[in-house]
């Protein structure tokens, strides 16, 4: 089965929408489905330069069919518009339509509102089928949202044409968004996100410059120092906040020990919550650092973490919860959206209110004062998990799906010829 993967992200970058994409097209080669023999994928993302991430050099020859290898990832460069961002709209679309003929999907699987146009255009054309996985982190769906948000006014317009043959949502939550939205029922399947956690205890080299990452090192030698990551973008959608207002409270509430309190990925935000944090007393580089890392570096924090704290209050599935739960590192999580589906409260983790630091800084304390509570939490994290939150079970259900798409599409041609002859 030949699938084409769109997606603004892959790695190197981070994100739960990047490193979701990478474990599904990773995934996907090592399992098949009756009546095909070997699953092909192509992945085509925008990136700052044109590379091809999978040989990682400069573009050549842009024909995917003479490139080697089952999986084949495109980095396409896009022109820079006024807000910053790329619009892949033009130059994706070129470069699938080019390679058409050498891709030649069965199926079109999208990964943000931008594929989703763009794969849209293609299923119309070719009459693939489309699959529509929605990433966005779900809120409360309110009549005439859609004038709010350009996101949302283009939910509207997917819901009134139909151009996807299956929405895929990571949660439960997400679902119930959805449906508040007037989607309807037989179009939206939950398929929670799965992570290949073998192949992530394999990392554990830094990428980053010795002179950016040897503070870091140093903390994760010194065993007396509590790290504590919070694994999260600095949007404020994530409530970087209510971290930072917790790490004051942690500190105050324990001047016998040390603490070290890590921001992970990329924003502009930073010089902000650095002023946040200097005014909540914290000592920006030595109490509390904000750094983006690289996708291979997140295990070594993960596996040297003392706690993982997600505070974001809404998250559509809550990825980094279950990068956590590979390393044995004990989750605090805000109680909300999907968080609660991953994490049940005093089972395998710990749930906070939204938006209070106090209450965060509370399950953090009660944590760090019951090391049996911890490995209790960590040894059922881990075993949910392998049971639920593999990339195999994630992937074996995207291809039952992809098959059950198909095989209507081709039902509807069947019964389309049929009519045309009567």
């Amino acid at each position: 089965m030949n699938i084409l993967l769109l997606s603004a992200a892959y790695p190197p970058k981070l994100g739960g929408v990047a490193t979701h994409v990478s474990n599904l097209a990773h995934g996907l080669l090592k399992q098949k489905i009756e009546g095909w023999d070997k699953n092909f994928v192509y992945v085509i993302t925008k990136s700052d330069e044109e590379l091809d991430f999978y040989k990682r050099k400069k573009i050549i020859n842009k024909n995917p069919a003479l490139k080697r290898g089952r999986l084949q990832i495109w980095g396409i460069r896009v022109k820079d518009i006024y807000t910053g961002r790329g619009s892949p709209f033009n130059e994706i679309l070129s470069f699938v339509l080019e390679n058409w003929s050498s891709i030649k999907p069965e199926i079109i699987h999208v990964h943000d509102y931008e594929s989703a146009f763009i794969g849209w255009l293609l299923k119309s054309t070719f009459n693939i089928p489309l699959i529509f996985s929605v990433h966005r982190a779900p809120t409360n769906w309110k009549d005439y949202k859609n004038e709010e948000s350009a996101k949302d006014c283009f939910m509207e317009v997917m819901k009134l044409i139909i151009a996807f043959d299956r929405l895929v949502v990571p949660s439960l939550a997400s679902k119930q968004v959805l449906l508040k939205q007037g989607f309807r029922k037989s179009k939206i399947i939950v398929i929670p996100h799965g992570i290949h956690y073998k192949w992530m205890h394999s990392l554990n080299k830094w990428q980053s410059s010795q002179e950016d990452i040897e503070p870091i090192e140093q903390i994760i030698k010194n065993k007396e120092i509590k790290l504590i990551l919070c694994p999260v973008r600095a949007d404020h959608h994530k409530d970087p906040m209510t971290f930072i207002n917790s790490a004051r409270i942690i500190k105050e509430k324990n001047p016998d020990k040390k603490f070290f309190f890590l921001l992970t990925g990329e924003s502009n935000q930073y010089y902000d919550l650095e002023g946040t944090a200097t005014r909540c007393g914290l000592e920006v580089g030595k109490d509390i650092i904000f750094k983006e890392f690289f996708f291979k570096e997140m295990p070594i924090l993960y596996r040297r973490a003392d706690i993982c704290i997600i505070p974001s209050p809404r998250e559509s599935f809550g990825q980094t919860a279950i990068e956590a739960f590979a390393f044995r590192c004990p989750v605090v999580a805000a109680n909300s959206a999907a968080l609660p589906e991953i994490i049940r409260h005093k089972e395998n983790g710990l749930l906070f209110n939204p938006g209070d630091p106090e209450d965060l800084a509370f399950q953090v304390q009660t944590l760090l004062s019951d090391p049996g509570m911890v490995k209790n939490f960590v040894d059922n994290a881990y075993d949910v998990l392998c049971k639920k939150y593999s990339a195999e079970k994630m992937v074996d259900n995207y291809l039952k799906l992809y098959k059950k798409v198909i095989v209507e599409r081709w039902k509807k041609k069947a019964a389309l010829r049929g009519s045309a002859l009567t």
